[in-house]
């Protein structure tokens, strides 16, 4: 029978560290995927402090790769002014390339942003 010495609490620190270290390793290397998964939990302070500005740092890194979700996360971070200043210009600037990537949601993020103009 193993026993535990952590609390639940204490375990999800843990995972969540171990979680953060691989995410950063693979998305120093490139990795689309973990650069999106680090902008996400520092966006929303997920196994991390909260810091919007490494949100968007990682966002840009996937963008430049030419990922919708990096482009249409980018695109939040401009409207809301999450990370950066608010700025329409460039929120249609990334909502319009997540579009021409792909992406589902950006045509209506645009169509959002024209209407308020």
């Amino acid at each position: 029978m193993l026993v535990s010495f952590f609390s639940n609490d204490e375990l999800k620190i843990n995972n969540h560290k171990k979680k953060i270290y691989s995410y950063k390793k693979a998305a120093n290397a490139g990795l689309i995927d973990a650069q999106l998964n680090l902008g996400y939990s520092d966006i929303y302070g997920e196994g991390v402090k909260r810091d919007e500005g490494k949100a968007v740092h990682w966002y840009k890194k996937a963008a430049a790769n030419k990922d919708d979700r990096a482009c249409y996360n980018l695109g939040l971070c401009y409207k809301h002014g999450d990370g950066v200043k608010k700025s329409k210009r460039w929120a249609k600037y990334y909502f319009s390339m997540a579009h021409r990537l792909g992406h589902k949601l950006a045509k209506g993020q645009l169509r959002e942003l024209n209407k308020e103009s």
